[in-house]
């Protein structure tokens, strides 16, 4: 099992964390804000700097951790279902995490578009084997030549009993950047996210 060495300081919520190899947090800063009084919602930024486009996002989900990690490694959470797209999902496809799998991916857009991402996770535990902290990590291992770059983490943590909050970051070369698109899918994953953890049907999109 993964160990993430975690301190938290819980009034400014400033920690010191020690991330396994292939587990590490994008390490650009967040410039998203943490929405007021632990609010069930998302607050996202965006830019492009030096040829990278990213989106950043924080949030907070009202359910504790041991229901939102299952949830982060939803295929349907995972996915940018937006898109007109096909895809195969392979398990296990690397060794010394707790989870691993690869989409292999076509979007059908104005030209066909197919480009693998492979997705990591791990987590530190407490008392009884209970979720303390989640790290998911994920990056384009197969790209194309409209895509040079694409990778993302989300550092999800247990604020208090009932509320996780979701630290994410998002990054892409591309050939077009879309802002908007990032940022809807980061919105996109924490409304999946709130409805997975009680139990209801994910959206759909037209």
């Amino acid at each position: 099992m993964l160990t993430i060495l975690l301190t938290i300081l819980a009034c400014d919520r400033d920690r010191t964390v020690a991330f396994p190899e292939g587990l590490e947090p994008l390490s650009a800063e967040n410039t998203a804000t943490w929405p007021d009084d632990l609010a069930e919602a998302l607050d996202t930024t965006s830019g492009s700097d030096d040829g990278t486009v990213w989106a950043h996002a924080r949030g907070y989900v009202h359910a504790d951790l041991d229901a939102v990690y299952p949830c982060l490694r939803e295929t349907d959470v995972n996915l940018d279902r937006r898109q007109e797209s096909t895809w195969d999902r392979i398990e296990d496809v690397e060794d010394g995490y707790e989870h691993s799998y690869r989409y292999d991916i076509v979007v059908d857009s104005l030209v066909e578009v197919a480009f693998s991402d492979t997705w990591r996770h791990g987590s530190t535990l407490g008392d009884g084997g209970v979720p303390l902290l989640t790290v998911t990590a994920w990056q384009m291992t197969e790209n194309n030549p409209y895509m040079d770059a694409k990778r993302g983490s989300i550092v999800s943590e247990q604020v208090e009993e009932g509320i996780v909050s979701l630290d994410i970051i998002y990054e892409m070369e591309v050939a077009l950047e879309d802002q908007e698109q990032m940022t809807t899918y980061l919105s996109d994953t924490h409304t999946e996210v709130v409805a997975c953890t009680r139990g209801e049907a994910l959206p759909t999109y037209d």
